[in-house]
């Protein structure tokens, strides 16, 4: 394939980026009374196939409800830890500030904005806003839609547009890693870039009961 800019124009090779994934996927089994439970989707007999919903099943075939349902974690040794799905995240809580071209790497999975309407609220979001600017900031938190046992790593940062300005949070669990980097040319001095961010906050570990 042709790489073609304003002064070059060469043959170049491509490959799709790889990814490391960041949050562990934990093995979880679902359990009623000491049976093992699994989610299946059911269709509505006489309805369009793409008509479903969930239901529960225990290994014997009966139906349970979710309420009913008891989580565990299936460890390296195979036992298992009874746990619970993680709570629906409340508070956006920064735990490490890290220089904002540091997280250029990670693979976003989704976007959202934070902001608000009342005046004293945006005063503190620009306030604060001021701070990371200032210091080419980027946060990282931990963040939880509550439905299960997902969790990501929260990017904040605010943006500036014409005068205006808007906290970004972006969602990621997999970080990019480039595996066909090329050395730079003996007769050429490599341009200083800030470091990539090597090491995250670790995940919370799973609540247990």
């Amino acid at each position: 394939m042709r790489f073609v800019t304003e002064k070059m124009n060469v043959e170049v090779k491509y490959k799709k980026v790889s990814v490391n994934q960041l949050v562990p996927r934990t093995p979880i089994v679902m359990r009623h009374e000491g049976k093992l439970v699994e989610r299946k989707r059911v269709t509505t007999d006489g309805e369009l196939l793409d008509s479903f919903h969930w239901v529960n099943f225990r290994e014997d075939g009966e139906e349970v409800s979710t309420k009913d349902v008891n989580y565990f974690q299936v460890k390296e040794d195979g036992t298992e830890q009874a746990v619970r799905p993680f709570s629906r995240t409340k508070e956006i809580q920064v735990v490490k500030e890290v220089p904002a071209a540091s997280v250029d790497n990670f693979l976003v999975q989704s976007y959202y904005e934070l902001f608000h309407k009342d005046e004293s609220i945006i005063s503190a979001l620009y306030e604060e806003a001021e701070r990371y600017f200032k210091h080419d900031l980027a946060g990282i938190a931990l963040f939880s839609w509550g439905n299960g046992f997902l969790q990501y790593y929260a990017i904040v940062y605010p943006i500036m547009r014409e005068g205006k300005f808007v906290w970004v949070m972006k969602l990621t669990q997999t970080k990019i890693q480039y595996q066909h980097m090329m050395d730079v040319p003996a007769q050429k001095e490599p341009v200083e870039q800030p470091p990539t961010l090597e090491a995250l906050p670790p995940v919370e570990a799973i609540i247990t009961v």
